[in-house]
Protein backbone atom coordinates (compact mmCIF):
# COMPACT_ATOMS: atom_id res chain seq x y z
CA UNK A 1 0.00 0.00 0.00
CA UNK A 2 1.33 3.58 -0.96
CA UNK A 3 0.52 4.74 2.83
CA UNK A 4 2.82 2.08 4.06
CA UNK A 5 5.93 3.56 1.76
CA UNK A 6 4.81 7.16 2.76
CA UNK A 7 4.32 6.64 6.63
CA UNK A 8 7.97 6.27 7.20
CA UNK A 9 8.62 9.38 5.47
CA UNK A 10 5.68 10.57 7.38
CA UNK A 11 6.60 9.45 11.08
CA UNK A 12 10.26 11.22 11.00
CA UNK A 13 8.98 14.42 10.87
CA UNK A 14 7.52 15.69 13.75
CA UNK A 15 3.99 15.03 13.90
CA UNK A 16 2.32 18.68 14.24
CA UNK A 17 4.79 19.06 10.52
CA UNK A 18 3.69 15.93 9.45
CA UNK A 19 -0.01 16.64 10.18
CA UNK A 20 -0.10 20.20 8.31
CA UNK A 21 1.52 18.53 5.45
CA UNK A 22 -1.07 15.89 5.10
CA UNK A 23 -4.05 18.79 5.78
CA UNK A 24 -1.93 20.83 2.67
CA UNK A 25 -1.90 17.77 0.39
CA UNK A 26 -6.19 17.46 0.74
CA UNK A 27 -6.46 20.58 0.20
CA UNK A 28 -4.80 20.86 -2.84
CA UNK A 29 -6.39 17.23 -3.93
CA UNK A 30 -9.51 18.83 -3.10
CA UNK A 31 -9.49 21.64 -6.22
CA UNK A 32 -8.13 19.18 -8.58
CA UNK A 33 -9.62 15.82 -10.78
CA UNK A 34 -7.77 13.73 -8.43
CA UNK A 35 -10.72 14.06 -5.60
CA UNK A 36 -12.78 12.07 -8.12
CA UNK A 37 -10.05 9.21 -7.77
CA UNK A 38 -9.83 9.67 -4.45
CA UNK A 39 -13.69 9.37 -3.33
CA UNK A 40 -13.63 6.02 -5.68
CA UNK A 41 -10.86 4.54 -3.77
CA UNK A 42 -11.61 5.44 -0.10
CA UNK A 43 -15.30 5.41 -0.37
CA UNK A 44 -17.56 2.02 0.47
CA UNK A 45 -21.31 2.21 0.80
CA UNK A 46 -23.94 -0.12 2.07
CA UNK A 47 -27.34 0.04 2.70
CA UNK A 48 -26.83 -2.45 6.16
CA UNK A 49 -24.06 0.49 7.58
CA UNK A 50 -25.91 3.39 7.10
CA UNK A 51 -28.09 4.90 10.39
CA UNK A 52 -30.42 7.50 11.15
CA UNK A 53 -29.48 9.15 14.85
CA UNK A 54 -31.16 12.33 16.33
CA UNK A 55 -32.96 12.54 12.59
CA UNK A 56 -30.16 12.90 11.24
CA UNK A 57 -29.08 10.58 8.51
CA UNK A 58 -25.28 8.94 8.23
CA UNK A 59 -24.64 7.33 5.02
CA UNK A 60 -22.22 5.49 7.40
CA UNK A 61 -21.53 4.95 11.14
CA UNK A 62 -17.94 5.82 11.25
CA UNK A 63 -16.94 9.55 11.87
CA UNK A 64 -13.66 11.13 12.02
CA UNK A 65 -13.30 12.09 15.65
CA UNK A 66 -12.42 16.31 16.96
CA UNK A 67 -8.95 17.12 16.95
CA UNK A 68 -7.82 15.99 12.99
CA UNK A 69 -9.76 19.02 11.45
CA UNK A 70 -9.34 22.12 14.39
CA UNK A 71 -10.03 24.75 11.87
CA UNK A 72 -12.96 23.44 9.89
CA UNK A 73 -10.60 23.93 6.93
CA UNK A 74 -10.52 20.33 6.02
CA UNK A 75 -14.31 19.37 6.12
CA UNK A 76 -14.30 19.23 2.10
CA UNK A 77 -11.60 17.28 1.54
CA UNK A 78 -12.26 14.69 4.45
CA UNK A 79 -15.63 14.03 3.01
CA UNK A 80 -14.65 12.21 -0.03
CA UNK A 81 -12.60 10.17 2.46
CA UNK A 82 -15.21 7.29 3.39
CA UNK A 83 -16.44 8.88 6.28
CA UNK A 84 -20.40 8.92 7.09
CA UNK A 85 -19.57 12.00 9.28
CA UNK A 86 -16.51 14.70 10.45
CA UNK A 87 -16.88 16.23 13.81
CA UNK A 88 -14.79 19.78 13.79
CA UNK A 89 -12.77 21.44 16.28
CA UNK A 90 -12.93 22.24 19.01
CA UNK A 91 -13.60 26.12 18.69
CA UNK A 92 -13.43 28.61 20.91
CA UNK A 93 -14.66 32.18 20.76
CA UNK A 94 -11.14 33.68 20.01
CA UNK A 95 -8.70 32.37 18.33
CA UNK A 96 -5.81 30.61 20.59
CA UNK A 97 -2.52 28.55 19.48
CA UNK A 98 -2.49 26.81 22.20
CA UNK A 99 -0.04 25.06 24.55
CA UNK A 100 3.84 25.66 23.39
CA UNK A 101 5.87 23.28 21.03
CA UNK A 102 6.36 20.42 20.96
CA UNK A 103 2.96 18.98 22.53
CA UNK A 104 2.32 15.96 19.98
CA UNK A 105 4.31 12.79 20.61
CA UNK A 106 4.07 9.38 18.74
CA UNK A 107 4.79 6.33 20.37
CA UNK A 108 4.69 3.46 17.57
CA UNK A 109 5.49 0.73 19.66
CA UNK A 110 2.31 0.83 21.86
CA UNK A 111 -0.02 2.52 19.00
CA UNK A 112 -0.35 5.56 21.08
CA UNK A 113 -0.17 9.40 20.78
CA UNK A 114 0.22 11.50 23.52
CA UNK A 115 -1.29 15.52 23.04
CA UNK A 116 -1.21 18.72 24.66
CA UNK A 117 -2.46 20.93 22.25
CA UNK A 118 -4.38 22.87 24.29
CA UNK A 119 -7.41 23.89 21.62
CA UNK A 120 -5.56 25.54 18.87
CA UNK A 121 -7.85 27.12 17.05
CA UNK A 122 -8.88 29.86 14.31
CA UNK A 123 -11.54 31.47 16.63
CA UNK A 124 -15.77 31.46 15.76
CA UNK A 125 -15.51 34.10 13.72
CA UNK A 126 -12.35 32.54 11.42
CA UNK A 127 -14.61 29.15 11.56
CA UNK A 128 -17.88 30.95 10.79
CA UNK A 129 -16.09 31.98 7.84
CA UNK A 130 -14.96 28.53 5.77
CA UNK A 131 -17.69 26.69 7.05
CA UNK A 132 -20.05 29.50 4.91
CA UNK A 133 -17.92 28.90 1.60
CA UNK A 134 -18.26 25.22 2.14
CA UNK A 135 -20.26 22.59 0.15
CA UNK A 136 -21.90 20.24 2.85
CA UNK A 137 -22.14 16.57 1.15
CA UNK A 138 -21.85 15.02 5.22
CA UNK A 139 -23.43 15.37 8.45
CA UNK A 140 -21.23 17.92 10.39
CA UNK A 141 -20.87 18.05 14.23
CA UNK A 142 -18.96 21.00 15.65
CA UNK A 143 -16.96 20.80 19.25
CA UNK A 144 -16.61 23.78 21.34
CA UNK A 145 -14.89 24.77 24.14
CA UNK A 146 -13.44 27.36 26.15
CA UNK A 147 -10.71 30.13 25.85
CA UNK A 148 -7.85 29.22 28.48
CA UNK A 149 -7.81 32.94 29.45
CA UNK A 150 -11.71 32.53 29.93
CA UNK A 151 -11.87 32.12 34.03
CA UNK A 152 -13.89 29.05 34.99
CA UNK A 153 -16.93 31.29 36.62
CA UNK A 154 -17.14 32.89 33.10
CA UNK A 155 -16.92 29.55 31.01
CA UNK A 156 -20.57 29.35 30.04
CA UNK A 157 -20.37 32.63 28.13
CA UNK A 158 -17.34 31.25 25.38
CA UNK A 159 -20.11 28.02 25.14
CA UNK A 160 -22.60 30.22 24.31
CA UNK A 161 -20.74 32.68 21.96
CA UNK A 162 -19.57 29.45 19.93
CA UNK A 163 -23.05 27.52 19.90
CA UNK A 164 -24.59 31.00 18.77
CA UNK A 165 -21.88 31.86 16.04
CA UNK A 166 -21.57 28.35 14.64
CA UNK A 167 -25.07 26.39 14.86
CA UNK A 168 -26.16 27.10 11.37
CA UNK A 169 -23.33 24.99 10.07
CA UNK A 170 -23.62 21.90 12.42
CA UNK A 171 -25.57 18.56 12.71
CA UNK A 172 -24.74 18.20 16.10
CA UNK A 173 -22.99 20.10 18.98
CA UNK A 174 -20.73 18.85 21.09
CA UNK A 175 -19.87 20.55 24.72
CA UNK A 176 -16.22 19.46 25.14
CA UNK A 177 -15.92 19.81 28.75
CA UNK A 178 -13.17 16.93 29.59
CA UNK A 179 -9.44 17.71 27.47
CA UNK A 180 -7.12 17.54 30.40
CA UNK A 181 -5.01 19.98 28.27
CA UNK A 182 -6.91 23.40 29.42
CA UNK A 183 -5.93 23.96 33.09
CA UNK A 184 -8.94 22.94 35.39
CA UNK A 185 -11.23 22.84 32.08
CA UNK A 186 -12.30 19.01 33.90
CA UNK A 187 -14.15 20.39 36.45
CA UNK A 188 -16.85 21.69 34.72
CA UNK A 189 -17.69 18.14 34.09
CA UNK A 190 -19.27 18.27 37.61
CA UNK A 191 -20.49 21.42 38.18
CA UNK A 192 -23.51 23.22 37.81
CA UNK A 193 -22.98 25.66 35.20
CA UNK A 194 -22.55 22.70 33.16
CA UNK A 195 -25.91 21.71 33.77
CA UNK A 196 -27.22 25.54 32.89
CA UNK A 197 -25.81 25.84 30.05
CA UNK A 198 -27.61 22.57 28.71
CA UNK A 199 -30.71 23.73 29.75
CA UNK A 200 -29.67 27.46 28.12
CA UNK A 201 -28.79 26.09 24.69
CA UNK A 202 -31.97 23.40 24.47
CA UNK A 203 -33.96 26.51 25.57
CA UNK A 204 -32.20 28.40 22.48
CA UNK A 205 -32.94 25.31 19.99
CA UNK A 206 -36.44 25.49 21.10
CA UNK A 207 -36.79 29.07 20.51
CA UNK A 208 -35.08 29.07 17.33
CA UNK A 209 -37.49 25.98 16.14
CA UNK A 210 -34.07 23.87 15.31
CA UNK A 211 -33.70 20.03 15.62
CA UNK A 212 -29.84 20.30 16.83
CA UNK A 213 -28.58 17.73 18.95
CA UNK A 214 -26.50 18.51 22.01
CA UNK A 215 -23.87 16.61 23.31
CA UNK A 216 -21.28 16.15 26.18
CA UNK A 217 -17.79 14.56 25.56
CA UNK A 218 -16.84 13.25 29.06
CA UNK A 219 -13.00 12.12 29.91
CA UNK A 220 -12.43 8.33 30.85
CA UNK A 221 -10.97 8.75 33.98
CA UNK A 222 -14.16 9.66 36.31
CA UNK A 223 -14.86 7.51 38.75
CA UNK A 224 -17.90 5.60 38.69
CA UNK A 225 -20.29 7.56 40.89
CA UNK A 226 -18.86 10.78 39.04
CA UNK A 227 -19.84 9.36 35.37
CA UNK A 228 -23.36 8.16 36.04
CA UNK A 229 -24.21 11.44 38.47
CA UNK A 230 -23.05 13.58 35.22
CA UNK A 231 -24.86 11.30 32.96
CA UNK A 232 -28.13 10.90 35.30
CA UNK A 233 -27.97 14.89 35.64
CA UNK A 234 -27.14 15.67 32.19
CA UNK A 235 -30.24 14.04 30.84
CA UNK A 236 -32.32 15.52 33.31
CA UNK A 237 -31.04 19.03 31.86
CA UNK A 238 -32.03 17.47 28.29
CA UNK A 239 -28.39 16.41 26.90
CA UNK A 240 -29.29 14.27 23.59
CA UNK A 241 -26.22 12.17 23.23
CA UNK A 242 -23.09 11.18 24.81
CA UNK A 243 -19.28 11.48 22.97
CA UNK A 244 -17.15 8.44 25.02
CA UNK A 245 -14.71 9.18 25.74
CA UNK A 246 -11.46 11.71 25.85
CA UNK A 247 -8.29 10.67 26.26
CA UNK A 248 -6.83 9.86 29.30
CA UNK A 249 -4.24 10.92 31.40
CA UNK A 250 -3.47 7.47 32.60
CA UNK A 251 -0.57 5.74 31.82
CA UNK A 252 -0.09 2.03 31.47
CA UNK A 253 3.21 0.96 33.18
CA UNK A 254 5.51 1.17 29.92
CA UNK A 255 3.93 5.11 29.69
CA UNK A 256 4.52 5.84 33.09
CA UNK A 257 7.38 8.23 32.47
CA UNK A 258 5.81 9.57 28.67
CA UNK A 259 4.94 12.92 27.88
CA UNK A 260 2.07 15.04 29.81
CA UNK A 261 -0.90 15.43 27.87
CA UNK A 262 -4.08 13.23 27.11
CA UNK A 263 -3.47 9.64 26.22
CA UNK A 264 -5.48 8.14 23.07
CA UNK A 265 -4.76 5.35 20.91
CA UNK A 266 -4.68 1.30 21.78
CA UNK A 267 -3.94 1.78 25.47
CA UNK A 268 -7.30 4.23 25.42
CA UNK A 269 -9.71 0.79 23.70
CA UNK A 270 -10.76 -1.07 26.13
CA UNK A 271 -11.27 1.79 28.81
CA UNK A 272 -13.41 3.69 26.13
CA UNK A 273 -15.07 0.67 25.51
CA UNK A 274 -16.18 -0.62 29.10
CA UNK A 275 -16.76 3.07 29.74
CA UNK A 276 -19.55 2.86 26.44
CA UNK A 277 -20.90 -0.17 27.90
CA UNK A 278 -21.80 0.78 30.93
CA UNK A 279 -23.50 3.98 29.77
CA UNK A 280 -25.44 1.86 27.59
CA UNK A 281 -26.54 -0.47 30.75
CA UNK A 282 -27.29 2.70 32.75
CA UNK A 283 -29.32 4.99 29.88
CA UNK A 284 -31.15 2.10 28.91
CA UNK A 285 -30.31 2.54 25.54
CA UNK A 286 -32.32 5.51 25.71
CA UNK A 287 -29.66 8.47 24.82
CA UNK A 288 -27.44 7.65 21.69
CA UNK A 289 -23.66 7.93 22.28
CA UNK A 290 -20.76 7.86 19.84
CA UNK A 291 -17.69 5.78 20.62
CA UNK A 292 -14.41 6.55 19.85
CA UNK A 293 -10.83 5.55 21.67
CA UNK A 294 -8.76 3.14 20.30
CA UNK A 295 -9.85 1.70 17.30
CA UNK A 296 -7.34 0.44 14.86
CA UNK A 297 -9.43 -2.24 12.67
CA UNK A 298 -13.11 -3.47 11.87
CA UNK A 299 -13.31 -5.70 15.35
CA UNK A 300 -12.47 -2.90 17.77
CA UNK A 301 -15.56 -0.43 16.09
CA UNK A 302 -17.64 -3.58 16.16
CA UNK A 303 -17.09 -4.34 19.67
CA UNK A 304 -17.68 -0.41 20.53
CA UNK A 305 -20.96 -0.31 18.65
CA UNK A 306 -22.10 -4.36 20.39
CA UNK A 307 -21.10 -2.20 23.69
CA UNK A 308 -23.37 0.36 22.97
CA UNK A 309 -22.23 3.13 20.28
CA UNK A 310 -24.67 4.25 17.60
CA UNK A 311 -21.74 5.97 16.05
CA UNK A 312 -17.90 5.69 16.81
CA UNK A 313 -15.10 7.88 15.61
CA UNK A 314 -11.38 7.18 14.90
CA UNK A 315 -8.32 9.53 15.12
CA UNK A 316 -5.09 8.47 16.62
CA UNK A 317 -6.14 4.81 14.05
CA UNK A 318 -6.03 6.92 11.41
CA UNK A 319 -2.75 8.31 11.90
CA UNK A 320 -1.23 4.94 11.85
CA UNK A 321 -3.79 2.93 9.39
CA UNK A 322 -3.56 5.60 7.01
CA UNK A 323 -6.62 6.62 4.62
CA UNK A 324 -7.84 3.55 3.43
CA UNK A 325 -8.68 2.46 7.09
CA UNK A 326 -12.10 3.79 7.30
CA UNK A 327 -13.09 1.63 4.06
CA UNK A 328 -11.83 -1.22 5.88
CA UNK A 329 -13.52 -0.74 8.96
CA UNK A 330 -17.31 -0.36 6.94
CA UNK A 331 -16.45 -3.43 4.56
CA UNK A 332 -15.60 -5.82 7.57
CA UNK A 333 -18.58 -5.14 9.36
CA UNK A 334 -20.73 -4.74 6.22
CA UNK A 335 -19.52 -8.19 5.76
CA UNK A 336 -20.22 -9.28 9.51
CA UNK A 337 -24.05 -7.39 9.34
CA UNK A 338 -24.74 -9.43 6.14
CA UNK A 339 -23.94 -12.91 7.41
CA UNK A 340 -26.35 -11.92 10.40
CA UNK A 341 -28.84 -10.54 8.21
CA UNK A 342 -29.33 -7.45 9.99
CA UNK A 343 -28.37 -3.37 9.83
CA UNK A 344 -26.25 -1.91 12.04
CA UNK A 345 -28.69 -0.51 14.58
CA UNK A 346 -29.69 -4.04 14.89
CA UNK A 347 -26.34 -5.12 16.95
CA UNK A 348 -26.07 -1.56 18.82
CA UNK A 349 -25.22 -2.44 22.92
CA UNK A 350 -25.99 -6.59 21.75
CA UNK A 351 -23.31 -7.02 24.41
CA UNK A 352 -24.24 -4.40 26.44
CA UNK A 353 -28.25 -6.09 27.26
Amino acid sequence: MIYDILKPILFSFDPENAHEFIANVLKFINHTPLSLVEESLLTFNSERIKIKVWNVEFPNFLGLAAGFDKTGELFESLSIMGFGFIECGTFTPLPQEGNPKPRLFRYPQYRAIINRMGFNNPGIEKAKETFQKQKKTLPRGINIGKNKITPLEKAMDDYIQCFEKLYPFADYIVINVSSPNTPNLRDLQESKMLLELIQYLKKRIKEKNLSLPILIKLAPDLSEKQFYKIIEDSINSGIDGLVLTNTTIQRPEELKFAESGGLSGLPLRDISTQWIKKAFVFTKGTIPIIGVGGIFNGNDALEKIMAGASLVQIYTGYVYEGPFLPKKILKHIDSFLEKEKANIKDIIGVNAK
